[in-house]
């Protein structure tokens, strides 16, 4: 066990906690989920750059402890694995958000979660790549390649990344971006796309831009949000299948959830289909025509037309946002999907639910509909670690098992992965049949997404794989911090 006393003397005016053995691990760590998480050896809640430093000198010199720093931020890493080898460190102190209108960039600090950011901007007029929820790190987010509802339209996060403050396994403070030269670009492009254990990131810089600009009215977004009973999931997955491919301006999400306890029918599936457009209403009411259809809103619910502020436009994923009980995120791009294949998945979630009470009332899917024009605009040659192929596909799908007892952990995870293997048939059915696959066509997720034991070549290609081994070996070659490729998931 390490020693507090020992902790608490090199870095002075800092919160270190040594749990005890046997303790509750959710007394020091409030996570997304609980899933690979227990005890650390130690959470330490730096306040300064110079505490973190510290604390790295003091891990290193404990090689033999074999140790590992992982720094956090929103809590949403799922996948990272926290034990008793763990020093956990707690970036929370670090939250600030900057915003230079003559560059226009918006910085922020290593603690700082995406709807800090979102409404930060948002208030002052301004946006940036953030995900669709307003709980996950940005750093962890934008790591992992930083997919947002501005895709189509902005490209991906690491498409507008202006600059990374990074302290390395050295202890050393590094400033890295797209004018970076030799090893610092090697850690630069590293950090587009497979950043997770090259250092402890404590500043991102991105591009903003005017909201202004996008010419909504009021500067508001238009939604079209339709409910439809499981009777009719026939229609909205045809509709969904019929606007798949979107206006690079609009993101269509199909959603399969079980209704909250305060609803009329506590627990009974629901399917919505939800159209946001950065734009024009003209254009929105033009692009979105199938969701104005009389054939398939009679069968609706609930079938509205609504407008809500680039600061709030997260705020409807609040109640999925919820820290504790086990979940894990599964998902792949797709160039597209049939109805029959979205229905198929639809029965297989009632009958997962039904056979998994512990994994029921809140494990979801979601379908997401987006353009690729500025995806595609970035990275032609293939520098950055979000791999090329998934670039060019419109939809993007997520099962997430979502289970309140660990007797329902296999089942929950069974789930997920064959339902990966539905939206993923071609490639399943190849790889069965022992035909194997091109790395191109093994590329289906990416690294925001990992999961527990998830194969490493479907997120990046054989040549991606040894080159993230061969910079980790350059900036961290004690492996000091938890990387999924060289640790494993």
């Amino acid at each position: 066990m390490l020693d507090k006393n020992e902790l608490a003397t090199l870095l002075p005016g800092v919160d270190v906690k040594i749990p005890s053995e046997g303790d509750d691990v959710t007394k020091y760590i409030s996570r997304w989920s609980n899933t690979r998480l227990s005890l650390p050896a130690a959470i330490i809640t730096p306040v300064t750059e110079t505490d973190i430093i510290s604390t790295i000198h003091f891990t290193s010199a404990r090689k033999e402890e074999n140790l590992k720093v992982i720094p956090t931020g929103g809590g949403h890493g799922t996948f990272v694995p926290i034990d008793s080898r763990t020093l956990y460190l707690d970036l929370r102190n670090f939250k600030s958000i900057h915003l230079d209108e003559d560059a226009e960039t918006v910085t922020f600090g290593g603690g700082v979660v995406s709807g800090e950011v979102l409404k930060y901007l948002g208030e002052r007029g301004w946006y940036t790549s953030v995900p669709n929820s307003n709980a996950v790190g940005m750093v962890g987010y934008v790591l992992g390649g930083g997919s947002s509802p501005f895709n189509a339209v902005k490209g991906l996060a690491i498409d507008n990344l202006i600059m990374m403050r990074v302290i390395t396994a050295g202890g050393v403070v590094v400033k890295v971006g797209p004018e970076s030269v030799g090893e610092e670009a090697d850690l630069f492009r590293a950090l587009c796309g497979a950043g997770f254990g090259f250092g402890v990131v404590v500043q991102v810089t991105l591009k903003t831009w005017r909201v202004e600009n996008l010419g909504m009215q009021e500067d508001k977004v238009w939604t079209r949000k339709l409910i439809f009973p499981p009777t009719a999931i026939r229609t909205a997955a045809g509709t969904f299948v019929k606007i798949q491919k979107p206006d690079d301006r609009m993101v269509v999400v199909l959603l399969l959830m079980r209704a909250p306890p305060s609803a009329p029918r506590p627990g009974a599936p629901m399917i919505m289909l939800n159209a946001s457009f950065f734009g024009p209403v003209t254009d929105a009411e033009e692009a979105a025509v199938a969701l104005f259809d009389e054939s398939i809103t009679s069968q609706a619910i609930v079938a509205d037309t609504g407008a809500v502020s680039v600061s709030s436009m997260n705020d409807f994923s609040a109640p999925l946002d919820r820290h504790g009980d086990f979940k894990e995120f599964y998902s792949a791009w797709s160039p597209g999907l049939s109805a029959e294949t979205i229905v198929t998945a639809f029965d297989r979630w009632l009958a997962f639910g039904d056979a998994t009470p512990e994994a029921k009332a809140a494990s979801f899917m979601v379908f997401a509909a987006k353009g690729t024009k500025a995806m595609l605009e970035h990275d032609p040659e293939s520098q950055k670690f979000f791999p090329r192929p998934l670039r060019s596909r419109n939809v993007f799908v997520q099962a997430v098992p979502w289970w309140t007892a660990e007797k329902a952990e296999d089942s929950s995870r069974t789930w997920a992965a064959e339902t990966m293997a539905l939206v993923n048939a071609p490639q399943h059915d190849r790889l069965v049949e022992g035909n194997g696959l091109a790395d191109r066509d093994r590329l289906t997720a990416h690294a925001a997404n990992l999961s527990k034991g998830i194969d490493l070549s479907t997120t990046w290609a054989t040549s991606q794989l040894k080159e993230i081994r061969r910079i980790k070996g350059i900036w961290d070659a004690g492996n000091l911090f938890w990387n999924p490729i060289v640790d494993g998931v």
